[in-house]
């Protein structure tokens, strides 16, 4: 047999800055069986005119006459897609020739691997490496599990850690867990990521087969730190979580979470339901799933039994619900920055008052020791010492004889 065809999608939305080399480390992969399918989101830049500068028949383009954002590119690619495995890579990232080489390799060897990533570096505009600049995030993608439980609570109650440019997924496995939620634009890897870890492996091999393009100051970026894209994500965040509870079998649940219970004898529909709500209040000592928790409590307390089975097997009642409810359990990046940015402002002038404190007792000390009195009463005080210093000797040398 020869070797599988492997379907690329780039999306792309005025990318000519970095369109020709992306383009470019996908045709030189020593995996050469590919087929390039390049999704134009409408751009009005001249991404058309780099495209069709390139003469490979593996190429193949669909210029999309209005912007659909990028969910809506990808679907069209896969749709587009002959392959039996799918990659994807944006239009500012830059493959190593042998990534494709490695990660075949490794779901070919394993059918039950559903979808295989790797560990990127980071690059500026520039292409030069700033992984060690940005130590967080280059880590963050190279965080690694052997089970499917790990990586399922890793996504659920941390968040992504997956570099979606790495990805190569078996096309099956997208036709059965479904394409990419339009409704999400930050998450939208991680969205499909949740749906493909429930039911299949993951592999990340440990090699850095992506540079993938840091531009965190570029506000046009999807991925840039912005106050607007961290709200986004956070909403998109609290969306897919609370979608997998809503779908995820029984039996699936307490296969990865029934160590956690608060109650071990779970089993009934409505004991699983209160165990998802106290997942999501207990773990990890944080309110960040805090809304998905409070919601599904409420759905307990509505059903027959559900106030009196929480009372009994979780000492909760619906003042518990109220006291949990007049928190402020939903995420504001703004409001969190500008939390943050008034406790450093607090700590300097706590540190200005202390000096300051400091300061003034010493000039009070200086002024009064320079005055006529503290002179005139100089030999009292010397004399006051000289008392108190003779006093402790002698009762030092009575405790020795004694």
């Amino acid at each position: 047999m020869g070797k599988p065809l492997v379907s690329v999608i780039l999306p792309n939305y005025n990318g000519e800055k970095f369109l020709y080399e992306s383009i470019k480390s996908v045709l030189e992969q020593t995996y050469s069986n590919l087929e390039l399918i390049i999704v134009d989101d409408a751009s009005i830049d001249k991404s058309k005119e780099i495209i069709e500068n390139f003469q490979d028949d593996r190429i193949r383009v669909v210029y999309l006459p209005v912007n659909g954002q990028i969910c809506a590119a990808l679907n069209t690619g896969i749709e587009l897609a002959n392959g039996k495995y799918i990659a994807r890579i944006d239009s500012d990232d830059i493959w190593e020739k042998d990534k494709l080489t490695q990660q075949i390799s490794a779901l070919e060897n394993d059918e039950k691997i559903g979808a295989c990533f790797s560990y990127v570096s980071l690059v500026d505009e520039n292409g030069l490496n700033i992984s060690q600049q940005y130590e967080d995030i280059y880590n963050l993608f190279r965080t690694r599990f052997k089970t499917q439980k790990e990586w399922i609570r890793q996504l659920i109650f941390r968040g992504n850690c997956l570099s979606h440019p790495s990805a190569v997924i078996r096309k099956d496995v997208i036709e059965k867990v479904g394409k990419y939620n339009l409704t999400f634009v930050q998450g939208q890897d991680y969205e499909l990521w949740i749906r493909i870890a429930l039911k299949y492996k993951l592999q990340v091999i440990q090699a850095e087969l992506v540079r993938y393009r840091w531009l965190p100051n570029t506000k046009k970026n999807i991925s840039a730190d912005t106050d607007y894209n961290n709200i986004r994500f956070y909403n998109e965040y609290i969306m897919a979580v609370f979608r997998f509870f809503q779908n995820i079998s029984d039996e699936d649940f307490l296969l990865y979470f029934k160590d956690l219970f608060v109650n071990k004898n779970a089993e009934s529909k409505l004991d699983l339901l209160c165990e998802k709500a106290f997942l999501c209040l207990n773990y990890d000592n944080t309110t960040r799933l805090y809304p998905i928790g409070l919601e599904i409590l409420e759905q307990v307390f509505r059903q027959n039994g559900g106030p009196e089975l929480l009372i009994k097997n979780y000492n909760f009642t619906i003042k518990d619900y109220y006291k949990i409810n007049q928190q402020h359990i939903f995420y504001d990046s703004i409001l969190e920055k500008e939390i943050t940015k008034y406790e450093h402002e607090i700590e300097k002038l706590e540190k200005k008052i202390t000096q300051k404190v400091a300061e003034t007792e010493v000039r009070i000390r200086d002024e009064y020791e320079n005055t006529k009195s503290w002179k005139l009463t100089l030999p009292l005080r010397n004399a006051r010492n000289m008392y108190r210093t003779l006093k402790d000797t002698i009762g030092e040398r009575k405790d020795f004889i004694s």
